[in-house]
């Protein structure tokens, strides 16, 4: 298992893979200093999870996303992943779309930010749900009253996005338990073997750009022609 690893877009152009320039800025006028990128992120951290400041890998995939990079987090299980995309996704201009493969965690996810962090404005698609309540919570995105919406890939691959966000923005794409995009997951959820070609599809027609945080604890090194880690970046990124 690999662990505690921050793969930015800029280390991939230099490790030369030969993928498509998906570096995207949040805004040309920010300065290179990280206190001042990082500021609204760390607001928020003590706002609503009572920390002071972002340590260790965290902090590195914070800061990343601050600056507007794509970003592939391997973490261990426990180590703060959803932290890494739920306090940009509360700070961030526009809707977060969080893809995620399993009901359960969706639901456990949504309800901790409304009991544990206070935070409203967040839901989950999903199919318990009924057609009226998904209408309604796609009608509140559209409207601004839903800023973090968390989805099955499936769902995410058979609409458009304006499906859900209207004219609204995204504010950041967060692909969760990033190793199902590699061949390993293939067979488990299809759909996440698409995503690549999605949210590129999503990209090319959007007229503003926006980050992508592609996440997971499972990262399995199997040589030069099976590396769940290269696989991962390759097809999310």
């Amino acid at each position: 298992i690999i662990s505690d690893i921050v793969f930015r877009i800029s280390d991939v152009f230099r490790m030369g893979w030969g993928m498509c320039s998906f570096q995207r800025h949040i805004t040309a006028a920010l300065p290179h200093n990280d206190t001042f990128i990082v500021m609204p992120f760390r607001s928020i951290l003590q706002q609503y999870w009572g920390y002071p400041d972002f340590r260790g890998i965290p902090a590195d995939i914070i800061r990343s996303i601050a600056e507007g990079r794509d970003t592939l987090g391997l973490m261990p299980t426990g180590g703060g992943k959803s932290i890494t995309f739920q306090v940009p996704a509360l700070a961030m201009e526009g809707v977060c779309i969080v893809v995620t493969p399993l009901i359960a965690l969706m639901k456990d996810q949504v309800n901790a930010i409304h009991q544990q962090r206070g935070f409203s404005k967040a839901a989950y698609l999903n199919s318990e749900i009924s057609l009226l309540d998904r209408d309604r919570i796609i009608e509140q995105c559209q409207s601004g009253e839903i800023d973090v919406l968390y989805m099955a890939p499936e769902l995410l691959m058979s609409y458009d996005i304006r499906h859900f966000i209207g004219e609204r923005r995204i504010g950041l794409m967060v692909i969760d338990e990033a190793h199902l995009i590699t061949t390993w997951g293939r067979d488990f959820r299809v759909d996440y073997w698409y995503l690549g070609s999605k949210i590129r599809k999503i990209r090319k027609y959007s007229e503003h750009s926006f980050p992508m945080i592609a996440v997971t604890a499972t990262a399995v090194y199997g040589g030069e022609q099976n590396d769940m880690v290269f696989d991962t970046a390759e097809e999310s990124l």
